[in-house]
């Protein structure tokens, strides 16, 4: 488990909204995260059979997940998910 992980668990916030700034690869069964767009973070847990954090998106099309390995760094994730705030 990474030494950072309580800084993982809350690096974003369920029921924000996030905008995708590059695109990013996702598990085989699903449509990558592209660049634009918006989307709403429904939960976040962690599996420790894959040694990952997994953020789960409302997307149009149903859900999408991200994966945040132990071993790769808390700010790649921060770089592709920026929170919007209203106004």
């Amino acid at each position: 488990m990474s030494p950072d992980w309580d800084d993982r668990e809350a690096a974003l916030k369920p029921g924000a909204l996030y905008l995708v700034t590059r695109e990013v690869a996702t598990p085989a069964d699903q449509i990558p995260f592209r660049a634009g767009q918006i989307l709403r973070l429904r939960k976040v847990h962690y599996s420790r059979y894959d040694s990952c954090h997994i953020y789960q998106f409302e997307a149009e099309f149903g859900a999408k997940s991200y994966w945040l390995h132990d071993d790769e760094p808390l700010e790649s994730l921060k770089e592709v998910f920026v929170i919007q705030t209203a106004g």
